[in-house]
């Protein structure tokens, strides 16, 4: 498709626009590929690096491959410390150091080990247990995160500390099993008892609780998937499910205060339980105008209004743009829209898509 003469065709002139963003467009113009990096080789595994958005990371066999998150650029190959690349589960950088953390809950081939790097050199320097899952915050002492054992059912809070790498894993209450959820786009978490699931409150990224007072709607199957772009609520999805004649579920979504995390209200979007639908990874863009979600391996692009709800209610299951096809690992913002990095339905590539359209002058 030339883009240049679609444009046209609906009287948009060239000399008037340079970017826009694709849910503004027409003719069922889908999020651009800016850039892609084959994959293949026995179970690879594709892990992004969650601070400051510099690599992702492709594990295959004997070798880690390091890549320029925006560009796709080769930056380094190491050696995998990993017996297996399916255990390498999550990386972040800090400070000029790369942890890159492994782990498998399989109790018959169990592993649970972070490897940190020195960026410049990319020397191991140091390694400490258990693995990190989630990174939060950190500050001049301490780096705060998530973190599990393999015979662990969930994942613990965790202080590290910097100089000496030492571990503390923090309990808030006398809670026989807290589960923990990551409540994205913040670093807070909602924390509840696996066995008494009215016990419930939330922390901040340095395990201060910021409130016992949790909404009803909040539970331990709630996700918290719009990471992306600059939201104006939380968005946590929960899915009603009922067995007869066969396992069916619809979805309802909560909007909650991102300071507060008061619920501003709820609401089903879609109104069919035969609607197969479960939301992941998902971004605004768009001035904040545009949600939107992972859907298995498509994007679905919802308007949303200035509160950032959704704009069609029970119909937003039909009223949607598919825009892409991806399954998104990391999502980053330019001056112009968002930026996202995952991998294609077909598993052999890594790409990078972007929001909009840059058309020629």
């Amino acid at each position: 498709m030339n883009i240049d003469s679609v444009l046209k065709a609906h009287g948009i002139g060239l000399k008037k626009i340079k970017d826009f963003e694709v849910v503004t467009a027409v003719d069922n113009l889908t999020f651009p590929v800016i850039a892609k990096r084959s994959v293949s080789g026995p179970a690879p595994r594709v892990v992004p690096e969650h601070n400051e958005g510099k690599y992702i990371f492709y594990c295959v066999s004997s070798s880690i491959y390091v890549y320029d998150m925006k560009t796709l650029d080769l930056v380094q190959t190491i050696s995998s410390p990993f017996p297996s690349a399916h255990k390498f589960n999550y990386a972040f950088v800090l400070d000029g150091l790369v942890f890159i953390s492994g782990l498998d809950r399989n109790l018959n081939d169990s592993y649970n080990t972070v490897h940190i790097y020195d960026e410049s050199t990319w020397t191991k320097v140091a390694t400490l247990s258990p693995a990190i899952v989630d990174f939060l915050d950190y500050d001049a002492s301490y780096i705060y995160c998530l973190t599990q054992n393999p015979a662990e059912t969930t994942s613990i809070f965790t202080k590290i500390n910097r100089s000496t790498y030492s571990v503390t894993r923090k309990s808030f209450t006398n809670w026989s099993s807290p589960h923990y959820t990551r409540m994205y786009p913040t670093n807070c978490c909602l924390v509840i008892d696996f066995y008494n699931s009215s016990n419930k409150t939330i922390i901040d990224s340095k395990g201060n609780i910021v409130t016992s007072s949790v909404a009803s709607f909040m539970s331990r199957d709630t996700t918290f998937p719009v990471k992306g772009g600059s939201p104006n609520v939380i968005y946590g999805f929960n899915y009603s499910y009922r067995s007869d004649p066969y396992a069916q579920y619809k979805a309802s979504v909560g909007y909650f205060d991102t300071e507060t995390f008061a619920l501003i209200k709820s609401e089903y979007i879609m109104d069919d339980y035969n609607l197969h639908y479960t939301y992941g990874y998902g971004f605004t863009h768009n001035k904040n105008k545009t949600l939107t979600l992972q859907c298995s391996t498509e994007f679905r692009s919802h308007p949303i209004d200035k509160n950032g709800f959704f704009i069609y209610g029970t119909e937003s299951y039909k009223n949607f743009r598919q825009t892409g096809n991806l399954s998104p690992l990391y999502s980053f913002e330019d001056n112009k829209g968002v930026v996202i990095v995952g991998i294609n339905p077909d598993g052999n590539q890594i790409q990078c898509m972007k929001t909009y359209i840059t058309v020629s002058e």
